[in-house]
């Protein structure tokens, strides 16, 4: 087990104790500013990144007229013109 992993195994172990962080760390032995430069870094390490993944973008033709529309997954639906692929790409994005 390296570093990383004990130190996250121990915050997940603060967290799940109901503790504070600064009486957990002195309990353990950790110097709170260490402890809690690990706090930050499992917490950041368990938000998702910004375009890590995919999100499901519905793109439907509508009716022959060239127009687009895209329905994202909370029901917001969008109509552009489907020949303006830059201006599709920032409204998918926007999700």
């Amino acid at each position: 087990m390296d570093i990383t992993e004990k130190m996250f195994e121990l915050v997940e172990e603060c967290l799940q104790s109901g503790k504070s962080q600064k009486e957990y760390s002195q309990e353990a032995g950790i110097g709170y500013a260490k402890f809690n430069y690990w706090v930050c870094k499992y917490r950041k390490q368990q938000e998702p990144s910004p375009g890590a993944g995919f999100i499901k973008v519905d793109a439907t033709p509508v009716g022959g007229t060239g127009e687009l529309e895209i329905i994202y997954p909370n029901g917001v639906r969008l109509k552009a013109g489907g020949g303006d692929l830059s201006l599709i790409s920032q409204l998918i994005r926007l999700y």
